[in-house]
């Protein structure tokens, strides 16, 4: 069939793979190349930025026809999104005749672009599409985040669980963000349902953040022995953390120190609460010393 090349976009859990033979013909005029689910399937929205450059020069690469011209234009703006040039991609997107009858992997990164440029309508709409066909990750995430912004708390909680399911190891992160969502609303027994599942998620072990957010749940609730315990649990694991992380820490630290220093108060240790609030200050300093480069 000629010499040209034949691209493979696979998309998987992350993974983008990229076949070229010679023995393929691209510009076979009977074939949709860019639309056929035997040759192009889908990409990943989460490939990284250098691998969006091989994409968009593969795609460029294939003879533009009549009857492929707008499906090329709609993969070409999904690596814009994934590059995160929204307006580029949203340019495009606005362009398309029937956006909804796209690819899935196009449809989760148009919803990702009119979220990130707060069209949220436009980017729930095309979200619900993707969704209808499928456990699509980045329709989902894109539509839990719109939700989250127009403050539909509990519809966006109920996308962060599906997350929980379809992206199992990033399970910490959405439980974390469920959680906070319900802790702002007030909401801080549901919060805490979150908290407690997000701390037991796999790599929760050496995240003080979520023992964080779980201790301050608990100090709402006025459960100070439990906030204390889940407090000096994130104190610890962020006195371990090597030097080289030990920047990007700091802040979290002298926050939980702040905490734990009101749960003491509250528990008639004044002593403690005085040595947590002097460390914090301590931490503050060195920490803005470093910044500043002092």
């Amino acid at each position: 069939m000629g010499d040209c090349k034949y691209l493979v976009i696979y998309f998987a859990n992350q993974m983008v793979i990229l076949a070229l033979s010679s023995s393929i013909c691209l510009a076979a005029p009977a074939d949709n190349q860019f639309n056929s689910p035997e040759k192009i399937r889908q990409f990943s929205h989460m490939v990284s930025a250098s691998e969006v450059k091989q994409l968009r020069a593969a795609i460029m690469a294939i003879p533009q026809r009549g009857d492929n011209a707008e499906i090329r234009k709609l993969w070409l703006a999904a690596c814009d999104t994934t590059a995160g040039d929204y307006e580029q991609a949203v340019v495009i997107f606005d362009q398309a005749h029937n956006l909804h009858s796209a690819p899935d992997a196009i449809l989760g990164c148009a919803a990702d672009a009119y979220g990130q440029l707060q069209q949220f309508k436009k980017a729930i709409a095309i979200a619900n599409t993707a969704i209808s066909r499928g456990d699509n990750l980045q329709a989902y995430k894109a539509r839990a985040a719109c939700y989250s912004t127009c403050n539909q708390i509990d519809l966006a909680v109920a996308d962060y669980d599906k997350l929980c399911t379809i992206d199992k190891p990033n399970a910490k992160r959405y439980l974390s963000k469920a959680g906070m969502l319900l802790n702002n609303a007030g909401k801080y027994e549901k919060a805490l349902v979150y908290f407690t599942k997000a701390s037991t998620a796999d790599g929760s072990a050496a995240s003080p953040t979520v023992w964080l957010a779980r201790g301050i749940c608990l100090e709402h609730l006025e459960r100070w022995p439990e906030a204390l315990a889940c407090l000096s649990k994130a104190i610890d694991i962020a006195r371990k953390t090597p030097e080289s992380k030990a920047e990007k820490l700091s802040p979290g630290l002298c926050r939980s120190l702040i905490e734990r220093a009101k749960c003491y108060d509250k528990l008639g240790k004044v002593n403690l609460a005085n040595a947590d609030r002097k460390e914090s200050e301590k931490q503050t300093h060195e920490w803005e010393k470093d910044l500043l480069g002092k």
